[in-house]
Order: structure tokens, then C-alpha cells, then sequence
């Protein structure tokens, strides 16, 4: 079930900080809240099935392949590891629909994580100074990495536009992080 408020919600505070010239934030930090985020488990015995199902339940034409990141206006899905595909998805589902393919192995992973969008033309240089990833690659893809020790995907949506998934148990930690280095960017913490 998805909660209409998020976890960071009553734990942080809300408008522009930092270095800000001429009122304009180089960085933006959104919490992402109304999304469902399921796993399904990937092997060549059921790529047919969760085509079918990826095709029914979320509109998605086809699986995701390796860093690719597959997605259409509602939906959106990633290989994050070799053998498990996350979908991100803003329409509420019938997880017991899934359960009809039991070699799946279904599981709703939406209190799991909590996901940050951030957007902004320093956004690419926050993130490089957590972590050590290549982000000149296209748009679309998706990587996953530790910042501060903690396992973080990263899904590179546009040029300056990345949407995080941190667990849920370092999320406020790994926030305060990455709020404390955007301040010399200068920061919109937006609702």
C-alpha cells in the first residue's frame, strides 16, 4: 500500500537554502511519493511470462537490459541486478495478479525504499561527489552504487534529472548527506 505522504516528509524542512544567486537553486530534491515498486526475479525459463505480464499489468513493451531503463508515461523498469527487474509504477496494481506466474517470485518492494528526484545543472556534480559513477552515459539508464556505505540505484531519467532509490532504514541519513552538499550549489527542498 502507498502512502500519500512519504517517510522524509515530517523530518525535513521544506523551501530554498544555501548558496542562491539571483533566487535561482542549481539543485532541486523531490521525495517521489504515490509510486509501488515491485521485483520479479529474471531468467531466460520465464523471460516469455514476465513479457506478457510487463505487457498487461504496465503497458511496457519490453523488459529491461542491463543499465537500460524501459518506460512509458506510468510505468518504469530496470534490470538492477543480472537476474532481478524492478518496476516503478504510479498505477495501483493487483499484486495477487501476479501470483499467477509463481516462477516470478513477485515482490512488492514499495516500503522498501524511498526515492529522491533530483533535477537541477549541478545535480550530475552532486552526485559525483558521492559517488564514483560515469554519468556521460545516455539518458535512460540506470547504475547502482554505495554513497556513504549505503547500495543506492540511480536512474539517470533526462541530462540533469536523476531519481534515487535509497533504502528506506539510511534514507533520512543519506538525505541529510546529500542536502549538505547541495548547499554550496544553493537548494529547493520541494513538497
Amino acid at each position: 500500500m502507498v502512502n500519500s505522504t512519504g517517510p522524509l516528509e515530517k523530518q525535513i524542512e521544506y523551501g530554498s537554502f544555501g548558496y542562491i544567486k539571483k533566487n535561482e537553486p542549481k539543485i532541486f530534491i523531490k521525495e517521489l511519493k504515490n509510486l509501488y515498486l515491485f521485483q520479479f526475479i529474471f531468467s531466460p525459463m520465464n523471460e516469455q511470462n514476465l513479457k506478457f505480464l510487463f505487457k498487461r499489468e504496465f503497458s511496457l513493451e519490453k523488459l529491461p537490459f542491463l543499465t537500460d531503463v524501459v518506460s512509458n508515461r506510468k510505468n518504469f523498469s530496470m534490470q538492477t541486478e543480472f537476474d532481478k527487474i524492478w518496476v516503478c509504477s504510479s498505477k495501483k496494481t493487483n499484486f495477487s495478479s501476479f501470483k499467477k506466474f509463481p516462477n516470478l517470485f513477485p515482490i512488492d518492494m514499495t516500503n522498501s525504499r524511498v526515492i529522491l528526484n533530483i533535477r537541477g545543472n549541478k545535480s550530475e556534480e552532486l552526485l559525483n561527489r558521492l559517488c564514483a559513477l560515469d554519468f556521460s552515459k545516455k539518458e535512460t539508464s540506470f547504475q547502482t552504487t554505495a554513497m556513504h556505505h549505503i547500495s543506492v540505484g540511480i536512474y539517470k531519467k533526462e541530462k540533469d534529472i536523476f531519481i534515487l532509490f535509497i533504502p528506506r532504514s539510511f534514507a533520512l541519513s543519506l538525505y541529510e548527506l546529500i542536502f549538505k552538499i547541495s548547499l554550496q550549489f544553493g537548494v529547493k527542498v520541494e513538497k
